[in-house]
């Protein structure tokens, strides 16, 4: 089973969530309290926007252990995908009442102070994250963002280098340098950047998009629009609003 369980996460890790689905469901078809197994589809459930089926493994996982900061954060991202960040923000409270320096659980709570607009207060939890776990990238990208939307460009840029720095091969934080060198026109850069991106998340329609518009600021036209064609093909919703 364990052997079963290692090649789910790998698929997660690879982003082959169809696939860690599927051989989750094997493992919960004979076991159905691995915890690994209801972690790994919430997970990939999560990244494919299903947050209704994710939050069933979720609650199943919580039955299982009512103290796993993992699952309990997870719960409140699966609320905040929805856009219902009073029952997100409740379930992130409940993580850090038995976790207080649980960084990804005040991260996500600074992110929701940043689709208020709230930036001082997002960046308190960022720094609180930080403090608990100074190697953790995602509130670096998140630091970057804050500071970019106040109009501190260079200390956005700084943590933009610094969440790269600390986890070169996670897709989202070469994404987040990229649009911010796009921003300061550094295009060779930013083009470096964003494909890098896409070379560790290829299904990631936002970086494909970036080197999109990326292209055409370079007025590489055909290759601009093979790279928006993209786009359409992996999210033919998509949308570069930061509400999307």
């Amino acid at each position: 089973m364990k052997d079963l369980e290692d090649i789910a996460k790998l698929y997660l890790e690879g982003q082959e969530y169809d696939k860690a689905i599927s051989c989750c469901q094997n493992i919960l078809g004979t076991d159905k309290c691995s915890t690994v197994a209801l972690k790994v589809i919430s997970s990939s459930l999560l990244s494919l926007k299903r947050t209704k089926e994710a939050r069933l493994y979720l609650q199943k996982a919580h039955l299982l252990n009512p103290l796993d900061p993992e699952v309990t954060k997870d719960i409140g991202k699966s609320y905040q995908l929805e856009g219902k960040n009073v029952d997100a923000e409740k379930w992130y409270l409940k993580t850090l009442a038995s976790n207080p320096y649980y960084a990804p659980a005040l991260t996500n709570l600074g992110v929701i102070d940043m689709s208020k607009k709230i930036y001082k207060d997002a960046l308190k939890k960022f720094y609180s994250a930080i403090k608990a776990d100074p190697y953790y990238a995602t509130a670096w990208i998140n630091i970057s963002k804050a500071y970019e939307e106040m109009g501190t460009e260079g200390k956005a840029l700084s943590c933009a280098y610094m969440a790269v720095s600390l986890s070169p091969n996670m897709a989202i934080s070469h994404l987040n340098l990229g649009s911010i060198l796009k921003e300061k026109d550094c295009l060779e850069e930013a083009e470096l950047h964003t494909r890098r991106a896409i070379e560790l998340a290829p299904n990631l329609a936002e970086a494909h998009f970036n080197l999109g518009t990326i292209l055409q600021s370079k007025g590489k036209y055909p290759e601009a629009i093979i790279a928006l064609t993209k786009v359409i093909e992996l999210d033919p919703n998509f949308t570069d609003s930061p509400n999307k």
